[in-house]
């Protein structure tokens, strides 16, 4: 249970340092210019996210409804293997349960949030961990299509 605004936002503001420095990893890892270049933008993104915490951390008069913080679950911890990511399936796999994770988190501190501004960012947040989702899952689903067609051409070059 969550005792006070403060400790959910700094849970979250780890959570988006976390996330930075995971695609960070990613990035450095990725076969290809174009995975690089699709995790190094999640890298900025979670950045910015950090630093809208931030912000909304500093709000003097950020409140929450009475009694919600109470119910609010802490959410379940995305972490890496402790072997780490074999492929590129994997990290995709992996980002897609983080992202899930923030968007659940964002969601209810949205309806949650006494005031409009604050209201504001976390449906904004919640809006942008969900676009990440959608294009991981396109990401994953591009490479799993290009592998199955790579896995096929070799069926067929086996069969001759």
């Amino acid at each position: 249970m969550w005792k006070s605004v403060e400790e959910v936002l700094d849970y979250a503001i780890l959570e988006e340092r976390t996330a930075a420095y995971t695609y960070r990893s990613f990035a450095r890892q990725a076969a290809t210019a174009e995975l690089r270049e699709v995790f190094e933008g999640f890298v900025a993104d979670e950045t910015a996210h950090m630093e809208k915490l931030l912000k909304a951390r500093k709000a003097s008069s950020l409140t929450v409804q009475q009694g919600s913080l109470s119910s609010l679950p802490r959410p379940r911890a995305v972490r890496l293997p402790a072997d780490g990511l074999a492929d590129a399936p994997a990290a995709y796999r992996f980002a897609i349960r983080a992202e899930k994770s923030a968007w659940a988190l964002y969601s209810v501190l949205a309806q949650m949030a006494a005031e409009p501004r604050i209201r504001r960012t976390f449906e904004f947040l919640a809006a942008e961990e969900m676009s990440h989702r959608t294009k991981l899952e396109a990401g994953l689903k591009a490479l799993k299509s290009s592998r199955g067609f790579f896995r096929g051409l070799i069926r067929l070059f086996r069969r001759s």
